[in-house]
């Protein structure tokens, strides 16, 4: 196989994603700490103000999930988690993108795995293309974690639902970052942690394999290629599937 390009889901499999009840504490209070500053309809018990967010937003990614659909900031706030308040509109549409934000950067715990910038750093020098494809809410908080982590300019595109308006597995998605790199679905690698996203959707758009992140790979998944435990797997596969013909 002529394997030119790596594509990268973003959390769960460059980064552990982490569930922390203090950190998600401190998510909703400076949520509601930013949205009472701007009107005090917001002002109510936290428990209650807690509900309300998680619940929404719960179920806007439910919706998300089935639909492939990523709906903008704006509207995720104004019409999925605050759909009882139709007064303030134009208010989410100010701080939409702010709170989802505060929401996808600080609701979990982040960390990037400890063997991903050396295996990026590693794959980058042998030539291969690295780029992100990831489903999130927020436009801006993948950007700013990959310069955090000092990978950024490893990658030639990064590719996000909240972008594009498409989640994965849907084939658009893949085929967007796709174009932006000129490159042909066959000579591409995706890895990713989840079979139902991760696998189907590279499946469907004729990736050469798909990589998936798993200390659980018993599945029988028909859609994974391989099943990896660690990201340092990475460099020796594709190197045995340089060996392998072209179909």
């Amino acid at each position: 196989m002529n394997i030119s390009t790596v594509l990268f889901d973003l959390g769960g499999t460059l980064e552990e994603v982490l569930e922390i009840p203090e950190q998600k504490e401190c998510c909703l209070h400076a949520i509601q700490t930013l949205l009472v500053a701007y009107d005090t309809a917001f002002q109510m018990e936290f428990p209650a103000f807690s509900k309300l967010v998680t619940e929404g937003f719960h179920a806007y990614k439910r919706w998300s999930s089935n639909s492939l659909i990523e709906q903008p900031g704006s509207v995720i706030w104004g019409q999925w988690i605050f759909k009882e308040y139709p007064g303030h509109r134009d208010l989410f549409v100010l701080l939409g993108d702010t709170l989802t934000d505060i929401w996808e950067t600080s609701y979990y715990k982040r960390r990037l795995r400890p063997e991903a910038r050396s295996v990026l750093t590693t794959l980058y020098t042998c030539g291969y293309t690295l780029g992100v494809i990831s489903n999130t809410t927020s436009k801006r908080m993948p950007h700013t974690l990959l310069q955090m982590y000092g990978i950024a300019d490893l990658f030639e595109t990064v590719v996000l639902s909240a972008e594009t308006g498409i989640r994965k597995p849907c084939t658009k998605i893949f085929n967007q970052a796709l174009s932006e790199l000129h490159k042909e679905a066959k000579s591409c690698v995706y890895v990713g942690d989840q079979p139902s996203r991760d696998a189907r959707g590279p499946y469907d758009a004729k990736f050469a394999t798909n990589l998936i992140l798993s200390t659980d790979n018993t599945s029988s998944d028909p859609f994974v290629g391989h099943w990896i435990r660690s990201l340092s797997e990475i460099p020796t596969i594709l190197e045995r599937l340089k060996e392998l013909p072209n179909d």
